[in-house]
């Protein structure tokens, strides 16, 4: 049944607070056609599919992992508890949406366009009014849940597509259910099709930045009217949409009066924020149903719109549900404390809503405004977004999506870098010292985490050009790498000139960045068999080290940079962590970058005057510069604030590192359970801002600041539990899987047990099982996920000792089960030969 007419509509064009009403011709007159009164979307299922064939299941995922899963992933919104929360379609758009309410979020945004407001739906002609009748909301990773008595309302945003979609189910007898899409654009041009059961709404000019073709289609076969009445067969006189051929007329729901069903679609209007002049799409199930699901969708071209319905009404739900699990599912840590692990399920899935296929993989910085591939951001975000959960090939495509950005121009300044940010492909900047080196450390741990060998030889061509360039353009004689002011990730300026945090030229953490992108080039060197590359750029990290030493130590503060004219500025920041942080690419007592005893005097010196129980400040609270509040202040300009008080979320991570380890077991619970909390609770729901102001409000509560949602506060949330307290670091090209557990007993008490799976590999994995019995004896039982396949690793097991520091024992991971149990002090009771790899330091941090 196919169908084509313009669609005569007034206009609506929905903003954050504005409908355009306007009616406008579709060019010249067409035929006069019969006023539309119904539209018919007949569409009935295969009854030989077989969903389970369409959406593969992984095998480690069990009935009774997704069980748990779904009980501890949840977050519970209670009535009228009106929150927001966000997620991504992992394309180039986003859904920005708010429990109990219509149109107080965003909307699906895709680029610069908000295409769809929100979605409204109805059961026997009443609206399901989330404002007043829901008595709960259940919000899962990729879809939240409104209840209502008798029915249920969930909305999704398909992960891979541009598409939305909303389950509404009746708990009671089958029902005829309604769907009213709110679109945010001016349908008064379009043209309509009818075809294989989907509903097409085509503009009358194609854009390539905008996926402008809407596709509307069900589960079940529907009747579409521009308003409720009319999909109920209740004919209007005045109708403005075509009639389809074959449309059936008789009236749905004939018990209810007309003047009932105005109210209910004056309700509908009402929430939609949609005037009575404008038309409402209005579909409704042609037979009572126990459930129904409806999709819109949207494609660049008609073809690709009826395309994805087709896809979306087949299984979208099901596949995107499966999508989530296997992300979320690959690796896993149970802990517990079901908060702590919620927190994680989230940040998980925050953390991939921002990963994306607008230029090539990229990993978007943050929400609503950050919606770029930044250079810096995502090569510190990739490893808890990416590594931790499996993703490896996706990884693979970010690290090449900027790699194809390198500049390649031998006599620009920039050469040898790759972008600060991308806006689009001609739209590159890049005025970043740090991004080049981030991207080549995650180089080498995508390389320890996946064994991808034949990624070496690209990224070895990335990095000789990176360090020729850097030591044309910035590298000094003393081996250190220099840099404009501004050019850290501490980059706000003042009316976009002079620096709030100037920090030029020698910062700690580039040096910690330049040394560790030395080092992480001469492995990949090496692997190509370029020792000749590898010893030259060995020799280069060296040199800076010592000279680092040399101008940022003096025996009892590391400086926070050094300036132009030689002096240190030792203005307490939390830079100092990375300098323990950056290098720390594989068990302790690897690839140091200070020494063991001046790591520990500047964790100590961090903790004593930056840490707070909800993050680490950007700057001493002693120091007149100091802000404590961000935009919420008349007195300055925000930016002030932005690197000069304010917590970033991200900086607990580099925090975490150094305290867990160095057995700082109160601290780390404490601060991994706030940033949980956080995640669950605070803002945004199931994500972490970019801020948090260090002083709370005058209530006691935490004040979130910046975007609402940001890539690398829940990513190295994501990194710190599964690298710093799992201790879990695949060192695949050295054919070794190293394991260092850090387990406050907060978050492990007696009695307790954590379970994990660990991927890394091939579809290889660990499973892992922590138990602590009464007398505070853990016991540690590690085993093959995958079986050994061939592939025969060797297992580094790290414990640490309150007095004697980090021991190490080898063992080989074969299809047998590794038992260890160590007490409460770090005493290895059973398994291995110990020897120790780095030191403690519990009277430097005693005080």
């Amino acid at each position: 049944m196919k169908t084509a007419a313009c669609l005569r509509l007034p206009i609506f064009i929905f903003t954050l607070s504005l409908i355009s009403l306007l009616m406008i011709s579709c060019g010249p007159e067409p035929d006069p056609v019969e006023p539309l009164r119904i539209a018919y979307l007949d569409y009935r299922k295969d009854g030989t599919m077989d969903l389970s064939n369409v959406v593969p299941a992984a095998p480690w995922i069990t009935e009774d992992v997704i069980f748990r899963y779904e009980l501890v992933a949840s977050i519970d919104i209670p009535a009228g508890d009106r929150s927001q929360y966000v997620f991504g379609d992992n394309i180039s758009g986003y859904w920005d949406g708010v429990s109990h309410s219509y149109r107080r979020g965003n909307g699906y945004q895709i680029r610069e366009s908000v295409i769809l407001a929100d979605i409204a739906s109805a059961a026997g002609g009443r609206l399901l009014n989330r404002r007043t009748d829901a008595v709960s909301a259940e919000l899962r990773p990729g879809e939240i849940a409104h209840q209502y008595p008798g029915y249920r309302e969930n909305l999704f945003l398909l992960s891979g597509e541009h598409a939305m979609a909303l389950e509404l189910v009746s708990e009671g007898a089958p029902a005829h259910l309604s769907f009213f899409p709110a679109l945010a654009t001016s349908l008064s041009r379009y043209d309509y099709k009818v075809e294989e059961g989907v509903f097409l709404l085509i503009p009358p000019r194609i854009r390539d930045d905008v996926p402008a073709v809407i596709a509307i289609s069900a589960s079940v076969p529907l009747r579409m009217g521009e308003n409720l009445a009319s999909s109920l067969g209740r004919l209007a006189e005045d109708s403005l949409l075509p009639m389809t051929e074959n449309s059936p007329a008789e009236p749905l729901l004939s018990a209810l009066g007309m003047e009932e069903i105005e109210g209910s679609d004056q309700d509908v209007r009402n929430a939609l924020k949609i005037s009575e002049q404008s038309p409402l799409l209005s579909f409704t199930t042609e037979e009572p149903v126990q459930s129904a699901r409806f999709y819109v969708s949207f494609g660049y071209d008609e073809a690709e719109a009826l395309d994805r319905a087709r896809r979306v009404r087949e299984g979208g739900i099901d596949s995107h549900r499966a999508e989530i699990r296997k992300l979320l599912l690959t690796s896993r840590i149970s802990f517990p404390d079901e908060n702590l692990e919620r927190a994680l399920y989230w940040s998980m899935y925050s953390g991939y809503t921002m990963v994306t296929r607008q230029y090539g993989t990229g990993i978007w910085a943050g929400l609503p405004w950050f919606r770029q591939n930044w250079g810096r951001d995502t090569f510190i975000a990739l490893p808890g977004i990416l590594l931790a959960n499996g993703r490896f090939e996706e990884a693979r495509d970010v690290l090449d999506t900027f790699a194809r950005f390198q500049n390649l121009n031998t006599e620009d300044e920039n050469y040898g870098r790759v972008p600060n940010r991308v806006n689009n492909p001609e739209d590159i900047i890049y005025n970043t010292t740090d991004g080049t080196p981030w991207l080549i450390r995650e180089a080498e741990e995508y390389l320890q985490y996946s064994g991808d060998l034949e990624f070496a030889g690209e990224i070895l061509d990335l990095a000789r050009h990176y360090i020729n360039g850097a030591l044309e353009n910035y590298v000094g004689e003393d081996g250190l790498l220099y840099h404009d002011d501004a050019d850290t990730w501490m980059d706000a300026r003042i009316a976009n000139n002079e620096p709030w945090s100037a920090r030029g030229d020698r910062a700690v953490e580039i040096q910690a960045l330049w040394y560790t992108a030395l080092r992480s080039a001469a492995t990949i060197a090496r692997i190509e068999a370029r020792s000749d590359l590898a010893d030259e750029w060995e020799a280069l990290a060296d040199r800076g080290r010592v000279s680092f030493l040399a101008q940022f130590w003096d025996g009892e503060t590391l400086a926070d940079r050094i300036r132009p004219d030689g002096s240190a500025d030792r203005k307490l920041r939390p830079n100092q962590l990375m300098a323990i942080s950056v290098p720390s690419l594989g068990r302790p007592g690897s690839g140091d970058f200070l020494p063991p005893a001046t790591q520990a005097a500047v964790l100590r010196n961090s903790a004593n005057g930056l840490l707070y129980p909800w993050g680490i400040a950007s700057l001493d609270p002693e120091h007149p510069y100091f802000h404590p509040r961000h935009d919420r202040s008349g007195m300055f300009h925000k930016d002030a604030a932005y690197h000069n008080g304010t917590i970033w979320g991200w900086n607990a991570g580099p925090a975490l590192t150094a305290l867990l380890r160095f057995g700082e077991e109160e601290l780390s619970a404490r601060l991994i359970q706030n940033l949980a909390y956080q995640i669950n609770d605070l803002g945004a729901r199931g994500t972490m801002s970019e801020l948090v102001e260090p002083f709370p409000a005058e209530n006691g509560s935490l004040v979130p600041s910046g975007t609402f949602s940001q890539a690398w506060s829940v990513s190295e949330f994501t990194r710190v539990l599964f690298q710093d307290l799992m201790g879990f670091r695949p060192r695949l090209l050295e054919n070794t899987v190293s394991l260092a557990p850090m387990i406050p007993e907060a978050l492990l008490p007696p009695g307790g047990s954590i379970n994990a799976r660990l991927a890394f590999g091939q579809d290889e994995a660990l499973d892992i099982r922590v138990s602590r019995n009464p007398e505070g004896v853990s016991e540690y039982r590690i085993s093959r996920a995958d079986g050994t396949d061939g592939i025969e690793r060797k297992l580094v097991m790290s414990v640490f000792h309150i007095r004697e520091g980090w021991r190490s024992a080898e063992f080989s991971l074969g299809e047998g089960e590794i038992v260890i149990r160590a007490d409460s002090r770090g005493n290895v009771i059973s398994g291995g030969t110990w020897a120790a790899v780095f030191p403690a330091f519990p009277e430097t941090l005693g005080s």
